[in-house]
């Protein structure tokens, strides 16, 4: 009899404690995006990061396609960087945001965008460029902050092969 309670103890524990792989991938963050684009302009007038945890692509694409050819380009980006950036998000407030926030790209102000992908789907909020969105703002800083970076080492690499 003892065995049998023992037994029965044992089984309801295992089954009311989660899946040790569902519980740590329920909610595992495998890209975030950032983007840009502008409404009215010319050149590029949409650039997006697409953030992994081994890498950061850059894209940036123009509506005249044949003069100005989509541009990509991938830059090292640690796990230990995505992890930073990963912690700076609270699902909770995340999950209840609006799709889109304010008047994105009206009278061409431009519009900002960030897109998280996770093991339980993909999640795009859209706001006016430039600005602050209170419950994602640290995600916002982080992004905006490696944009400028990248963009600052592009260009400097850029005036390095004009010296040569």
């Amino acid at each position: 009899m003892k065995s049998i309670l023992f037994l029965a103890v044992i089984v309801l524990s295992l089954g009311a404690c989660k899946n040790p792989k569902n519980a740590t991938t329920e909610n595992t963050v495998l890209s975030i995006k950032h983007g840009t684009s502008f409404g009215h302009c010319r050149g590029y007038c949409t650039k997006e990061k697409i953030y992994t945890p081994t890498s950061c692509e850059s894209i940036e694409l123009s509506r005249d396609s044949e003069r100005e050819p989509a541009r990509n380009s991938l830059s090292n980006f640690t796990q230990a960087e995505f992890n930073a950036l990963v912690a700076t998000i609270d699902f909770e407030k995340w999950n209840a945001l609006e799709e889109r926030i304010g008047c994105p790209d009206c009278a061409d102000g431009g519009a900002e965008y960030i897109e998280i992908t996770t093991t339980n789907g993909t999640k795009r909020v859209t706001f006016e460029y430039g600005a602050n969105v209170e419950p994602i703002q640290a995600l916002i800083n982080k992004l905006r902050n490696h944009k400028e970076t990248l963009e600052k080492s592009k260009l400097e690499k850029s005036n390095m092969d004009v010296d040569k």
